[in-house]
C-alpha cells in the first residue's frame, strides 16, 4: 500500500503525532525571539552630549564632534554599545538586512539538505547553530562580529523553520494538515508577543541575547527522542525503517494492527530501473522543466512574494499603535491569531484554493480602500484607517498561513523542502523590498500593497485544490496524475 493508506491505519493525528508536533512547533517561540529581538537589540536609545558648554544642542547637528555621549533610556542595545549614532546609525538597520539575507540563504541551503539527508539531521544542525550564534552574539566586542553572527543566526532560523514546518505537516493525515501547519504559525505569533514581554523584563541587550539562545540547548536532548520522518524514509526507498516507525506510531496511538497491515508497496523491477536511470536529487531547475509543476511554482513564488511584501509592510506600521514599543510588538503578534483561527475553521470546509484566493483579495481590497480615507480627518477616519489596516493584515496573515500549508501539499515529497525553500526565498526578497515602498508615501504604499495582494489572490485561483488529496511523491506524480488534485 502507499504511505497515506498506511498512515490512515496507524492514525492520522494520534498521540504520537501530537507529541511530535508539539515538541517541534514549540521551537517556533524561540525562532520568533531570534527574528524579532533585533527590534530591541538594535533599537536606538535617546542620547545627549555631556561635553562642557553644551546646552541642549542636537548631537548630530553639532559642528564639532561630541566626545562624551550619554544614553539616557532604560535599555541598552548595540547602538549604545558600539556608538551607532548620527553618521553610523545606518549600521543598525544593516544588521537587520544581513539577518534577512541569512534567512534567505538558510532556506536555500537547508531545503535541499533536508530532502537529501533527512529532516532530523538538518533540524539539529540548525538548533546547534541557533544556540551557538545567539549566545555568542551576546559576547561580541565589535560591530562586525555581531553582524556576522546575526547573518549565520538568520540562516539557521530560515533553515530550521522550514524543516519544522515540513516535519510537522507531512506525517499527519490530509484532514489534519491544516491544524498541524496552522499551529506552527500560531506558536510563532505567540513567540512574537512573548518577545515583547521578555524584552520588557530584560533591558540589557547582552542578557536578552543570552535569554533568547540558552533554551535551544535543552532542545538538543530531542535528538534521542524525535525519530526521522517516516514519509521521508519511504520516499527514499527505506521502506523497512519507515514501516518500523509507522508501527511504533500505531502502538502509541493505541491501534490494534499487525506489522504486515502497514506493509508499504515495494517498487517493481521496471520502476527500479527507471529510478536508477533518474537523478536522485532534485535541483531547483527541475521545477521549471515540465508544464504542470512549472505553472504551480510560478504562481506560488509570486504569491509568496506578494504576501511577504504586504505582510512586512503592514507589520512595520505596528509601531504606530500607541507609544509603547513593547506593547506594540505584542499586539503585532496577537493580531494574527484571529486569522489563524479562521484557517482552522474554514480550510477543511472551503478548501485551500478558495481560502488563499479569498484572504488575499480581502487584504488587497482593505489596502486599496485605505487610499480613499484622508489623514487628519478626525477620530472616526483614524478608527476606519486602523480597522482597515487590521483587516488587511489579518487577511494577508491568513493567506500567508494558507500558502505555507498549500505549498507543502502541492510539492512532491522527494523535493518538498526544496520547493518550500524556493518559495520562501521569494518571500525573503519581498520582505527586503517592502521598506523601499514607504518613502513614496502612503498613497503609493497602499496602492502597491493592495494591487499585489489582489493580483496574487486572483492568480491563486488557478492552482489545483489539494483538500483531502494524497500528497504527490515525485514530480512525475504531478505531471502524470494531476487530475486527482483538480
Amino acid at each position: 500500500m502507499d504511505f497515506d493508506s498506511a498512515l490512515s491505519k496507524v492514525g492520522e493525528f494520534g498521540l504520537a503525532q501530537v507529541v511530535q508536533s508539539s515538541l517541534m512547533t514549540s521551537l517556533g517561540i524561540l525562532l520568533a525571539f531570534q527574528q524579532v529581538n533585533l527590534a530591541f537589540v538594535a533599537k536606538e536609545p535617546s542620547f545627549l552630549c555631556t561635553d562642557p558648554n553644551i546646552h541642549g544642542e542636537a548631537v548630530c547637528q553639532m559642528e564639532k564632534s561630541c566626545e562624551n555621549i550619554k544614553f539616557v533610556d532604560e535599555f541598552t542595545s548595540i547602538v549604545s554599545e558600539f556608538k551607532l549614532i548620527c553618521g553610523e546609525n545606518y549600521k543598525a538597520s544593516l544588521v537587520q538586512s544581513m539577518y534577512m539575507i541569512g534567512v534567505l540563504f538558510g532556506g536555500l541551503i537547508w531545503g535541499p539538505q533536508s530532502d537529501a539527508i533527512g529532516r532530523r539531521k538538518t533540524l539539529f544542525a540548525g538548533i546547534v547553530l541557533l544556540a551557538t550564534t545567539s549566545i555568542l552574539s551576546g559576547t561580541t566586542q565589535t560591530y562586525l562580529q555581531f553582524a556576522f553572527l546575526k547573518f549565520i543566526n538568520g540562516a539557521a532560523v530560515g533553515g530550521t523553520g522550514l524543516v519544522i514546518f515540513v516535519y510537522s505537516t507531512e506525517n499527519v493525515g490530509a484532514s489534519y494538515r491544516v491544524l498541524a501547519g496552522t499551529m506552527v504559525q500560531v506558536v510563532f505569533a505567540l513567540g512574537i508577543a512573548a518577545c515583547g514581554g521578555l524584552a520588557y523584563l530584560i533591558r540589557d541587550w547582552r542578557q536578552l541575547s543570552f535569554a533568547s539562545g540558552i533554551p535551544f540547548i535543552f532542545y538538543l536532548s530531542l535528538y534521542w527522542i524525535l525519530p526521522e520522518s517516516p514519509r521521508w524514509l519511504a520516499s527514499k526507498g527505506k521502506l523497512t525503517q519507515a514501516e518500523a516507525l509507522l508501527f511504533k506510531m500505531a502502538l502509541r496511538n493505541k491501534k490494534q494492527i499487525l506489522r504486515t497491515d502497514i506493509a508499504l508497496a515495494r517498487p517493481t523491477k521496471s520502476s527500479q530501473k527507471e529510478k536508477v536511470s533518474q537523478p536522485q536529487s532534485v535541483g531547483y531547475a527541475e521545477f521549471f522543466r515540465t508544464p504542470n509543476i512549472r505553472r504551480r511554482m510560478v504562481i506560488q513564488i509570486f504569491t509568496w512574494f506578494a504576501c511577504s511584501v504586504v505582510y512586512m509592510g503592514l507589520t512595520m506600521g505596528a509601531g504606530d499603535i500607541g507609544s509603547n514599543a513593547y506593547i506594540s510588538l505584542a499586539l503585532s503578534g496577537l493580531v494574527e491569531l484571529p486569522a489563524y483561527v479562521a484557517c482552522v475553521l474554514l480550510l477543511n470546509v472551503i478548501g485551500r484554493r478558495a481560502m488563499l484566493s479569498g484572504c488575499n483579495i480581502l487584504g488587497g481590497l482593505a489596502c486599496l480602500l485605505l487610499i480613499f480615507i484622508p489623514d487628519n480627518a478626525g477620530s472616526s477616519a483614524e478608527m476606519m484607517q486602523t480597522m482597515l489596516a487590521l483587516i488587511g493584515k489579518m487577511g494577508v496573515s491568513a493567506g500567508f498561513n494558507v500558502i505555507y500549508i498549500y505549498s507543502s501539499e502541492l510539492a512532491p515529497t522527494s523535493a518538498r523542502s526544496s520547493a518550500l525553500a524556493l518559495c520562501t526565498m521569494s518571500a525573503r526578497i519581498g520582505g527586503a523590498i517592502a521598506p523601499m515602498v514607504a518613502p513614496y508615501g502612503k498613497l503609493m504604499m497602499f496602492r502597491v500593497f493592495g494591487l499585489l495582494a489582489l493580483s496574487s489572490g486572483i492568480s491563486a485561483s488557478l492552482l489545483p485544490e489539494t483538500l483531502n488529496q494524497p500528497l504527490p511523491d515525485t514530480i512525475d506524480d504531478i505531471e502524470n496524475d494531476t487530475k486527482k488534485t483538480q
